[in-house]
């Protein structure tokens, strides 16, 4: 009688044994499958990037890069958005001259959080240059972008004037004198007409993205026509 629940035992444990195994070889699988599908969807968004440079901006003297390897955007790292959470990576990098204007893009992702709390946040921000007097600051759509904000260490910049901007937007910068003098009547009614917008600037660069949003291949051309109207309207020049 024994020997017959030894047997039983044994077998069961043996069971167990083989239902781990397939499940570690199922889950081996699916994370295989996953990191596949995440490499063929980089290499065709990047090979529709070439495609698209090849066509709508034939004749441009214009660079792909899908890895960085030159560390044209080693900047970012500058900036808040550079600093954010960890495991950050930046792609398909798109610089060169296009219509007498400097091009500076990329794809930038970046995690936050750890475990199943943490989250990946990716974005193809546009880095221009900006009159080096132009003041430090952030701009971005209320809520999430207000967490990177913080790390200004300053109070969110409102103006009585036009509420709808304050409302819509947090704007910090450390001399908040200065930003509210470059922030004129005619920026803020700009920007109360292009909402969700994200922007830092720093010592005479400036970001331009959304949070979160990447630029189809096919839309290159609007998002850099848009990064350069922004960047016109904080020189006083308005489209």
């Amino acid at each position: 009688m024994l020997c017959l629940q030894s047997a039983d035992g044994a077998s069961s444990g043996f069971m167990v044994l083989v239902g781990i195994s397939v499940l570690v070889v199922l889950i081996g699988v699916s994370v295989a499958t996953v990191l596949v599908l995440i490499r063929r969807q980089a290499r065709q968004r990047a090979e529709a990037f070439v495609e698209v440079l090849g066509s709508q901006f034939a004749g441009a003297d214009l660079e792909f890069d899908p890895e960085d390897s030159l560390g044209r955007c080693v900047r970012l790292q500058e900036f808040k958005v550079g600093s954010a959470g960890g495991r950050r990576k930046m792609r398909n990098v798109i610089s060169g001259v296009w219509k007498g204007r400097e091009v500076l893009c990329c794809d930038y992702r970046y995690v936050i959080g750890h475990g199943k709390h943490q989250r990946a946040y990716s974005q193809t921000i546009m880095m221009m240059s900006l009159a080096p007097s132009f003041p430090s600051f952030v701009l971005g759509p209320e809520g999430f972008f207000a967490k990177i904000a913080q790390t200004f260490g300053a109070s969110d910049i409102d103006f009585p004037t036009h509420p709808e901007f304050s409302k819509s937007y947090v704007l910090k910068g450390k001399d908040e004198e200065a930003v509210r003098a470059a922030f004129s009547f005619d920026l803020l009614e700009y920007f109360e007409g292009q909402l969700g917008l994200t922007l830092e600037s720093h010592d005479g660069l400036l970001l331009f993205y959304r949070v979160n949003k990447r630029c189809k291949p096919t839309a290159l051309e609007a998002f850099l026509e848009e990064g350069f109207e922004v960047r016109d309207a904080l020189g006083g020049k308005f489209p």
